[in-house]
């Protein structure tokens, strides 16, 4: 269900694919270009997903600072001059207070996005001579975010609470600077506007700040993905006499560089009071990219008169790779706050029998 109790249609899209072959040179030299285009509608985006069910929480905690006695009653059993959610997102949640104690169902409140993505791939084979090949691989992808968060949109800033403003215009006015818990009692009375112990502040921080950041995203290029790869391979099948069916080869395998984090910047939508501070999606802190290579050796043969193929053969992969450390998250300021260590150098002993 979306934020409006609405069933959420199962998420549908389609592809368009086209390409070209190209064989030469009695095969010996071949070349394939793709593209294709993919359209995503309905597709759950987490990010803004669970903001619904933050809203509940915050009217949940509003109703335990009357019975903690950390604000006075209003005469409803909520603080002096509270408003409620919208009354339609409280049934979807069944809210309901049971012996004092406020209780709620989350039916599956989720939201979601569209998206397009585009790319491209080209693949080049080269067979020079006999037991000789080389392939080049080179892709391209992109992919763009619409529609995100609708029905969290209307909820916070189309749907009328009891008061008949929406939901954003009431939880940031002058009386949502109300404690929830006993320790934000002097956070609120000094102003600090970093406490999420007062109503106002936890809906900018945990709910506003969170929802722009995603809508923030929309129509901008997916900066999460790898916008660039490519490989390029070689392998060599001896012809001699004395080293028949011995192979080797090598690979290179390269990918683009990727968001790691974002720095932080502000917005001040329409109808908003102050300023929210959000995720800057647009100018993200970027990773390296990443280079790897591979080798192996190979023998194959024939057992039992030639009726049983065997091969074994012999892979190492990240054959440079050795205690490396791959930055995989910026804080907002542009410090790495997260280390992930490279995958190591691999040995991988097989072998194929076919018959």
């Amino acid at each position: 269900y979306n934020a409006s109790g609405e069933a959420l249609a199962p998420p549908s899209g389609k592809t368009r694919e086209t390409g070209i072959y190209l064989e030469t040179f009695g095969g010996r030299l071949t070349f394939r270009l793709n593209f294709f285009e993919t359209t995503q509608i309905g597709s759950i985006n987490g990010s803004v997903g669970f903001l619904a069910n933050s809203v509940v929480g915050l009217h949940t905690l509003a109703y335990n600072a009357v019975l903690t006695k950390v604000v006075p009653d209003g005469g409803n059993g909520f603080p002096v001059g509270y408003v409620a959610p919208p009354q339609q997102l409280l049934d979807l949640f069944q809210w309901k207070t049971l012996n004092g104690t406020a209780t709620s169902t989350n039916p599956g409140v989720t939201d979601t996005s569209d998206f397009v993505a585009k790319g491209k791939e080209l693949e080049v084979m080269y067979r020079p001579t006999r037991g000789l090949s080389f392939v080049a691989n080179v892709s391209e992808q992109e992919s763009v975010r619409s529609n995100t968060g609708e029905s969290i949109r209307k909820l916070l800033f189309d749907t009328p609470t009891s008061s008949g403003k929406p939901l954003a215009s009431e939880w940031l006015s002058d009386w949502a600077n109300l404690p929830m818990y006993v320790s934000s009692i002097g956070n609120a009375a000094a102003g600090i506007t970093t406490d999420t112990g007062i109503l106002r502040n936890n809906f900018v921080i945990n709910i506003l700040s969170r929802y722009y950041t995603a809508k923030g995203a929309d129509g901008t290029l997916a900066t999460e993905l790898r916008k660039w790869r490519g490989s390029f391979v070689g392998n060599y099948d001896f012809q001699s006499s004395r080293l028949k069916g011995f192979g080797a080869g090598s690979g290179v395998r390269w990918l683009d560089r990727v968001a790691i984090g974002y720095p932080l910047t502000t917005v001040q939508p329409a109808g908003v009071t102050q300023p929210i501070t959000i995720f800057d999606k647009q100018h993200p802190f970027y990773g390296p990219s990443h280079t790897a290579y591979d080798a192996w050796l190979s023998y194959q043969t024939k057992l039992r008169e030639g009726k049983l193929g065997l091969k074994i053969q012999l892979n190492v992969r990240n054959l440079f790779t050795n205690n490396e450390l791959v930055p995989v998250y910026k804080n907002p300021d542009g410090e790495t706050a997260v280390w992930s260590i490279a995958e190591g150098r691999k040995f991988l002993l097989s072998a194929k029998f076919s018959f």
